[in-house]
């Protein structure tokens, strides 16, 4: 079992010197390698049949392709489009909002992604003039994006769970937009003042937003396409729609997003491919099955063991972003799902809401750094205004695994 502690260790050593989890993920396998035994052609087998069975895994390769479609919409200015299209009657703020996020969020793919959005879509302004109750509504609202049915990290997790995502889908789905409407009545109704655009846009300016999430849902759920030939699918399509649509700067802003999608899909890529040859290393030295005995010997109530694995990963906010805490994480609570009746899907769920609290961390790239150099603010700053979002997240995830931790 010291193969998992040297893992958690050197993650958390590592972050604090301020390595990035890429780096600290080879150096945890070449100390595995090393106190193995691996000569350097068992190494090399090792990192080409990982990869051929990544290659095998759907989820991950409509990965590049679910970015690739995200960024080509935000480039090319669609979802300000939407905003125009639904908000063109005044004193009409439920639908035109709700519509906007499940349009919007779904084919972001990234919380970070729809974090930009936001940003781009709608003002400070337009919130009253209140920067804190712009922020509050950015933060949570990028938080429910991480766990929307096109979210990566939901993706990635069910891939390594070897979870239906049909299934998770459904569900990410349902808690989204309960919650969603729950936090629209009670605190964002109160403040948005979006007026009516004076841009006239038609239907056609946002088709192509429209037909990615028509696509998605019919190619999954009807037809029964594999994640990876859905993705493919939207992509081509997309790019005939966008094209269309945008022959003059065509061209430019194309290059702009297969540059980040390669940037992007590259990092989550190589993240998922070490954590698959790390867990390979725990089974081969038996490490997973000294796990399970410890389980079973020390924990008779499961409860105990899942509360200490969200403590774990809330001490790992500042250190390390909300994917690379569900990644270097996914060891050991796939030792516990595997060894308690535990439901993988609501584990996902709820999981994975939790560690976007993640995202307000003072980490390059995360929303919490933008605004705490934009704003200059504090990170007490920042725990006192987003409190309540804060506590809205941690309650609807305990509740999602305390009342369906079972059942499904």
């Amino acid at each position: 079992m010291e193969y998992y502690l040297i893992f958690i260790i050197s993650v958390i050593i590592f972050s604090f010197v301020g390595l990035n989890l890429f780096s600290v993920l080879v150096l945890t396998i070449a100390a595995y390698a090393f106190m193995a035994g691996f000569d350097l052609h068992q190494l090399s087998f090792l990192l080409f049949n990982n990869a051929m069975n990544l290659n095998d895994k759907s989820e991950i390769v409509a990965i590049p392709f679910l970015l690739a479609v995200s960024e080509i919409l935000v480039n090319f200015g669609y979802f300000s489009r939407l905003k125009s299209f639904l908000f063109r009657r005044k004193n009409r703020k439920f639908w035109p909002f709700f519509f906007f996020f499940i349009l919007s969020s779904i084919p972001a793919g990234s919380s970070l992604i729809y974090n930009r959005i936001l940003k781009e879509s709608f003002s400070l302004e337009e919130f009253s003039g209140d920067r804190d109750r712009y922020l509050r509504a950015n933060f949570f609202l990028s938080a429910l994006s991480f766990i929307m049915p096109v979210s990566i990290p939901v993706i990635i997790v069910a891939s390594l769970l070897n979870v239906s995502l049909k299934a998770v889908i459904l569900y990410t789905l349902f808690l989204t937009i309960a919650v969603f409407i729950l936090y629209y009545f009670i605190f964002i109704r109160k403040y948005l003042i979006v007026m009516a655009s004076e841009r006239k846009e038609t239907f056609a300016g946002i088709f192509p937003v429209v037909i990615f999430v028509i696509f998605f849902f019919y190619l999954i759920y009807a037809v029964s396409f594999p994640v990876n030939v859905t993705a493919e699918i939207i992509f081509f399509t997309t790019l005939i729609l966008v094209f269309l649509q945008n022959r003059r700067d065509f061209r430019s802003k194309l290059l702009v997003s297969i540059k980040n999608t390669i940037l992007r899909s590259g990092v989550l890529i190589s993240l998922v491919y070490l954590i698959g040859i790390i867990n390979f290393f725990h089974i081969y030295t038996g490490a997973s099955g000294e796990l399970f005995d410890y389980l079973l010997f020390s924990f008779t109530n499961s409860s105990y063991l899942i509360i200490s694995v969200f403590i774990i990963a809330f001490l790992l906010l500042e250190l390390i972003d909300p994917l690379g805490i569900l990644l270097i994480l996914y060891p050991v609570y796939y030792s516990l799902l595997g060894t308690y009746d535990i439901s993988y899907i609501v584990f996902i769920v709820s999981f994975t809401f939790f560690v976007s609290l993640g995202l307000m961390s003072n980490i390059s790239g995360l929303p919490g750094n933008f605004y705490r150099n934009t704003y200059n603010l504090r990170s007490a700053d920042i725990y006192q205004i987003f409190l309540f979002e804060y506590s809205i997240i941690v309650i609807v995830s305990f509740v999602v695994l305390s009342f369906f931790g079972n059942f499904l």
